[in-house]
């Protein structure tokens, strides 16, 4: 049940990636509307995490010739 729930909350991110891509600081933010600025160690871990397992199931790309790195949908 938990795995379900962090799969879609993955996919959410995703869906945050498809009209454009982001930083990693601009998903956190949208991610942790509320918190991330009293949370940032935790909600960039998260994030970053988020992130990760979404490009390991090779739905986002990650643009490597941007500093900072960018995160798209595909």
């Amino acid at each position: 049940k938990r795995l379900l729930r962090q799969h879609e909350r993955a996919m959410g991110v995703k869906k945050m990636l498809t009209p454009e891509a982001l930083t990693v600081f601009e998903v956190c933010k949208r991610l942790f509307p509320t918190v991330y600025e009293r949370e940032l160690t935790l909600t960039i871990s998260e994030t970053v995490a988020q992130l990760d397992y979404l490009a390991s199931l090779e739905e986002i790309d990650i643009i490597k010739d941007s500093e900072p790195y960018l995160y798209r949908a595909r």
